[in-house]
């Protein structure tokens, strides 16, 4: 990975200024002064997170010239790349763990995990609970109508069902049926 660090800065104060960075944790300073690179003249400076810096959680902060501070954020690391899936350190940890997972490698557990509760909420929606079904196609079959297709919406939790908002997945429904008119043949297909 490279240019972890990121400061857009107004450009008419800070364009062709240095500006440095320097990573804390708990207070102290984690390693030396990290030199930016400014992109042009656009007040954009960058910089690659240093690869000697071990996985945990820094404080950022970037200087002007004069040493004072410029603004301030916070990085997690997990050794090679920055972590984006809101989970800590320790807790991939944990769940690599706990799923039998080895190696050093933490990055992907969250974007797993999210998964696996998208999936998990999916399936209780196909359980049964939270959906609603909608624009029923109806033709005569054997002298009888019957529902030839429908379409089926499931929802994350009952808020979202009552308001008929952030569906988590769409099915088209269908049937088929013989001439007598018996179902012979169900199918629900996702479609979102």
């Amino acid at each position: 990975m490279s240019n972890e660090l990121q400061l857009y800065a107004d450009p008419n104060m800070y364009s062709g200024e240095t500006v440095i960075v320097r990573l804390f944790d708990a207070g102290v300073q984690i390693g030396n002064d990290i030199n930016t690179t400014e992109v042009g003249t656009s007040g954009h400076f960058i910089a690659d997170m240093p690869t000697e810096i071990e996985e945990g959680k820094y404080a950022v902060i970037f200087y002007d010239s004069l040493d004072s501070i410029i603004v301030q954020g916070i990085i997690e690391w997990d050794g090679s790349q920055e972590l984006e899936s809101g989970w800590k350190v320790n807790e991939i940890k944990q769940i690599r763990s706990v799923l039998g997972l080895s190696g050093d490698k933490i990055t992907a557990v969250g974007g797993q995990i999210q998964n696996m509760q998208n999936e998990l909420v999916r399936l209780l929606g196909l359980g049964q609970e939270n959906y609603r079904l909608y624009d029923h196609e109806y033709k005569d079959i054997a002298g009888t109508r019957q529902c030839v297709k429908v379409m089926k919406k499931i929802y994350r939790n009952v808020i979202d069902f009552q308001n008929n908002v952030n569906p988590i997945a769409i099915y088209e429904c269908t049937g088929k049926y013989n001439i007598e008119g018996e179902l012979i043949e169900y199918g629900a297909k996702r479609i979102v």
